[in-house]
């Protein structure tokens, strides 16, 4: 039998060596995605929830709640619209009732009530609070409070209907608060036999 150089043998051992090197880092590799793959979901989601995907999607959860919250912000933004209208529609109503008459009503009464309630509900979902406001050319008299009240119960249905679900608008809050004011006029107009 031959000998063979010792140089042989150690060149022979090194690649030995580096070839059990790849297959160990093959095997790590391969048992790491078998057990992220055997991972159970809730822990997989709650990850997930945690780290940010480094794509920019969501899991299909979070997009049907993302759905939800956008049609149920719409929703109540269609609902703020329809009080806009409701308002403009009952501001209309009594300024001909006045014209009429020149005095409120019971049912003119209640509708004046309904139309505060209306404003300050737009009011507060346009995130407006119970501010002091001046009315510009504000009205003496129960005729002139009647077309203020439809002007800016008109105005206030325009802005709203203008205004997108993801604004908050000044103006609204504004034409709300002035509105609420000429209601709270009114009232104190009213004659003291009805």
């Amino acid at each position: 039998m031959k000998m063979q150089p010792a140089s042989f043998s150690l060149t022979r051992k090194l690649s030995l060596f580096a070839a059990l090197g790849l297959v160990l880092s093959v095997c790590t590799w391969a048992a790491a995605q078998t057990t992220r793959s055997t991972t159970p979901t809730a822990e997989r989601s709650s990850a997930s929830q945690d780290e940010p995907d480094p794509f920019g999607l969501q899991s299909p959860a979070a997009e049907a709640l993302v759905k939800r919250r956008i049609k149920l912000a719409e929703k109540e933004h269609q609902e703020t619209v329809g009080r806009a209208r409701e308002t403009a529609q009952l501001g209309s109503e009594l300024r001909e009732s006045v014209r009429r008459v020149n005095s409120l009503s019971t049912e003119d009464l209640k509708k004046l009530e309904r139309m505060e309630k209306l404003a300050k509900k737009i009011r507060g979902e346009a995130g407006g609070s119970d501010d002091a406001v001046e009315i510009v050319n504000a009205p003496h008299d129960l005729q002139s409070a009647a077309e203020k009240l439809t002007e800016l119960s008109n105005e206030l249905c325009e802005r709203v209907e203008k205004t997108s679900r993801m604004e908050v608008s000044a103006a609204v809050i504004d034409r709300a608060n002035q509105l609420i004011e000429v209601i709270k006029l009114m009232k104190l107009m009213r004659p003291s036999n009805t």
